[in-house]
């Protein structure tokens, strides 16, 4: 279960998101928007926030909206496969030289593999935010982000700790939560104004 923590780069400070186990969505009739994570200046701490930003249509994508990360995993696995392939041209040794010709060359064409998908999936995204309606909703109604909670317009960029350092959110994978876990559900309008039920 993934928990979300906010961490200080000066000092041991650690705290969680109380909400990070929340998830919000638009109540039936309206668009989705991107939510994010801000450091609300009314509540004093980090809230989840309504962005007034359309999303991708997923359901068009390859991987729905999981697509992001799998771009990123594509382009990180050709980062690491270029690298590989600098390192045994480096060690390219007289007796070793066809196997390194022939690693070298399976390499490439896994390169070239992943940048095909990295292509396909750009495509897709591109696609998938001409026809998105939400996009189309929030590009020509320009609604201001929110917070989610207090419904402040008023964010900090950079939030500072007592002790000087930069705050910032960090996903613990490494953390177990004990105990039964209810996932809440809140829902928001496309003002970005959480509905009570």
């Amino acid at each position: 279960m993934n928990t979300l923590q906010v961490k200080c780069s000066n000092c041991n400070y650690k705290s969680w998101i109380e909400d990070s186990l929340t998830k919000f969505v638009p109540i039936s009739s309206s668009y989705e928007s991107k939510l994010d994570y801000l450091f609300c200046e009314s509540c004093n701490k980090y809230q989840v926030w309504f962005l007034g930003k359309g999303v991708p249509n997923y359901g068009e994508l390859k991987f729905g909206g999981l697509t992001d990360r799998f771009l990123e995993s594509n382009l990180y696995s050709i980062k690491r496969k270029k690298n590989r392939i600098v390192g045994l041209n480096k060690k390219s040794f007289p007796l070793g030289r066809i196997f390194t010709y022939f690693k070298i060359k399976n390499l490439k064409k896994e390169i070239l593999n992943l940048e095909e998908e990295v292509s396909l999936l750009n495509e897709q995204i591109k696609n998938s935010e001409l026809n998105s309606p939400s996009i189309k909703y929030y590009s020509e109604n320009k609604i201001k982000p929110k917070c989610l909670v207090c419904s402040g317009e008023n964010y900090v960029e950079n939030p500072k700790h007592h002790c000087g350092g930069n705050l910032y959110i960090k996903n613990d994978d490494d953390t177990l939560v004990n105990g039964r876990l209810v996932e809440e559900k809140i829902l928001y309008d496309e003002e970005g104004y959480v509905i009570k039920v």
